[in-house]
């Protein structure tokens, strides 16, 4: 017979900030905001000095000054509707998210101009583009 093992109890693992994982790094549902302000420039590139892929961000001027707001892949936001150019007023529902070097910068779920809406994710953060197609043509998914 085997002795009995100790019945003490793990101790609770760190609390930790959020960190996310795989495409919900970039987005996390607990600090979403609506900012507004004026659209300042749109840039096209990849997210990294040195990176990959062709991804959309612009530079919004709000009452507190600018921020940067991650859109998604190029192929998706030029499929969408809604265009947005230097000079636009939007409203933006977007994630803060803090990097590593302390660097913040939002991830838009949503922009509208008008009475139009550029969707990207849905509440959660899940992105709207075709998991795994954002190199491949992209068209905009409709949520029903």
């Amino acid at each position: 017979m085997q002795p009995a093992l100790p019945t003490t109890p793990l101790p609770a693992p760190p609390a930790r900030s959020y960190k996310g994982t795989g495409p919900r790094r970039f987005f996390d549902p607990n600090t979403v905001e609506t900012l507004t302000g004026q659209v300042a420039t749109v840039q096209r590139g990849p997210v990294r000095q040195g990176g990959k892929g062709n991804m959309v961000r612009f530079t919004l001027t709000t009452a507190q000054g600018p921020v940067q707001v991650f859109l998604g892949p190029a192929k998706f936001v030029d499929a969408q509707p809604l265009k947005l150019a230097a000079g636009d007023q939007v409203e933006v529902k977007a994630s803060k998210i803090t990097g590593p070097k302390g660097r913040t910068t939002y991830t838009a779920a949503e922009v509208m101009r008008g009475g139009q809406v550029m969707k990207l994710r849905d509440d959660q953060g899940r992105a709207l583009w075709p998991r795994g197609q954002v190199k491949k043509r992209c068209r905009p998914t409709v949520p029903q």
